[in-house]
């Protein structure tokens, strides 16, 4: 055995680390500067477009009071004309920086996205990555809506950092939130996909598209009822975990093939969830047994007392 080799291996793995270490800090104060940038533009941005808003509001105050002249002195035309361009080139410059600002603050939410992700991920700093990522989603529900995907992985992150800190109740109320958001999309995906009038098991590139879609889906409901099933248990609410555990075996057993003439492996995951499931079931019966064993103690404790009352003696 080359010893010399794995002393280099270990310097060289020493030195990586050490340079992630010094790394890390460096990453995040450069997302804090990206921030501190963006919400400068966005500052800009906004003053830009309630100023531009004052002067379309005096313009619709001068064509009133310039309607009221032309019926009176009969303006000339060109001059109307131009009012009416200076307005529509207003209008225009409006909707420009209105577009802009919603392009910052869509970027802004994904530099929270990042910023929080290495406070999570890398820094174990889990109150800072909570705050990053719910100011990023609501600015991902204010611009793209609450179904959208970025907003069920934001949903996502929260759970994941809810659990950390054993906030099992917050974590739950994320998880069933995203949990929401990802089967409403997977129902809009096969409801399309049964509206196009094909036979489900042709095989033709617009399916299988439509299955490809599905199936990532099938993953991350499944990814998401697990951290569910888990959180649920935490709670002692078991047979909403077992539940959970449940549809995601039945996911995972059966998956949706994009070709199902090529049989699937075994999923491995499967054996992992069956696990939890267990625990949750074990859980479950030592709360019962631990009620069970305290109700036959009051029994035989209260016969006992009875007895003794009965007994002159």
């Amino acid at each position: 055995r080359d010893l010399s080799q794995d002393r280099k291996s270990e310097a060289a793995n020493d030195k990586a680390d050490s340079l992630e270490k010094r790394g890390v800090p460096l990453e995040v104060t450069a997302y804090k500067k990206a921030l501190e940038s963006y919400k400068a533009a966005i500052y800009v941005l906004s003053e830009a477009e309630a100023s531009a808003s004052v002067d379309d509001f005096d313009d619709d105050q001068v064509v009133g009071r310039n309607g009221d002249k032309r019926m009176n002195k009969h303006e000339n035309d060109s001059e109307r004309q131009k009012k009416t361009r200076e307005q529509a080139k207003t209008s225009d410059e409006l909707h420009q920086m209105r577009e802009a600002k919603i392009t910052v603050e869509l970027h802004l939410a994904d530099t929270l996205t990042c910023l929080g992700y290495c406070h999570d991920a890398k820094l174990d700093e889990y109150e800072k990555a909570l705050m990053a990522y719910r100011e990023s989603l609501s600015l991902y529900i204010r611009h793209v809506g609450r179904f959208h995907r970025m907003v069920s992985n934001a949903l996502h992150n929260m759970g994941a950092i809810h659990v950390e800190l054993q906030q099992w109740k917050e974590a739950a109320t994320c998880y069933r939130q995203c949990l929401a958001i990802v089967k409403r999309k997977e129902e809009q995906e096969r409801s399309e996909w049964a509206h196009t009038g094909r036979n489900a098991e042709e095989i033709v590139e617009g399916d299988q598209l439509s299955k490809s879609f599905t199936s990532s889906m099938n993953e991350d409901i499944a990814a998401t009822l697990q951290c569910l099933g888990n959180s649920l248990a935490e709670l002692g609410e078991y047979d909403a975990s077992i539940a959970c555990f449940q549809e995601v075996v039945d996911r995972l057993d059966s998956p949706v093939a994009i070709d199902e003439k090529v049989p699937l492996p075994p999923n491995a995951h499967v054996g992992e969830v069956l696990s939890q499931m267990a625990s949750a079931h074990f859980k479950e019966a030592s709360k019962l047994s631990q009620s069970l064993n305290w109700q036959c103690h009051m029994l035989i404790f209260s016969g006992t007392e009875t007895k003794k009352s009965d007994d002159p003696h």
